[in-house]
């Protein structure tokens, strides 16, 4: 490539990537969204640590029941941002329900090797409890088990201490989460 390829290449691409950088900061709703999240946070944070939030609406009726999703430190969950709009509350008084959502290791097998090394296995869960904001209740709980890592094996090399499977996603909780968002007729009784 000569020298001024690469120069037209710069002047076309730094401001390139600076316009894409800056117009991701510019998506409508997305600012609003993060400031929501850090305002229902701020309201709703003790709920998870067993305490109710009485302002909070009643987990009744044959509406759209709304859900926040805080993670162990009570802080917003990023997977907020993920659910459908319609689960999603516009203030903490419509709170309906609260996901407090917990991830953890687990290791499932040491794999020892002659020479002294060692390879842990671990496996991620998500423990996933559904709170009734409103008094604190607990709705239900659930653990959530993440692929397992592969086997080990005959040999491996000498730094590889440990083998990780992969993450639980809001994917895989979205149908148990939606069973408490949507009425039922037994809630409705």
């Amino acid at each position: 490539m000569s020298k001024g390829c690469k120069w037209t290449l710069i002047a076309f691409c730094v401001p390139g990537v600076a316009l894409f950088l800056w117009a991701l900061t510019q998506i409508p709703g997305s600012r609003a969204a993060y400031q929501k999240n850090l305002a229902l946070e701020r309201e709703l944070n003790r709920v998870c640590q067993g305490k109710a939030y009485p302002a909070a609406a009643a987990f009744a009726g044959s509406e759209i029941h709304p859900i926040f999703l805080e993670d162990a430190s009570g802080a917003s969950h990023p997977w907020n941002l993920e659910m459908p709009a319609e689960w999603q509350p516009a203030d903490a008084d419509q709170v309906e329900l609260v996901a407090c959502l917990e991830s953890s290791e687990v290791m499932i097998q040491t794999c020892s090797y002659t020479g002294g090394g060692s390879i842990a296995r671990y496996r991620y869960d998500l423990s996933a409890q559904i709170i009734e904001a409103q008094s604190g209740r607990l709705v239900a709980e659930r653990v959530f088990q993440g692929s397992e890592p592969r086997e080990c094996g005959l040999t491996e090399p000498a730094n590889l201490t440990a083998l990780f499977g992969r993450v639980i996603t809001f994917p895989q909780i979205k149908d148990w989460l939606a069973s408490f968002v949507y009425p039922s007729a037994e809630k409705q009784q």
